[in-house]
């Protein structure tokens, strides 16, 4: 489960760079936020 965060969040980073600032900022704050709900969910 790991893993697959990391390589969650490097995917997020990539297109971060490729749409810009404000939209970049959005996509990893979505991204961030849902593995904390995967993670969170998972545990229970």
């Amino acid at each position: 489960m790991i893993f697959s965060a990391f390589a969650v969040l490097r995917h997020a980073e990539h297109l971060a760079a490729r749409l810009g600032e404000p939209l970049g900022a959005v996509i990893l704050t979505l991204s961030v936020n849902g593995i904390e709900v995967m993670m969170i969910a998972a545990f229970m």
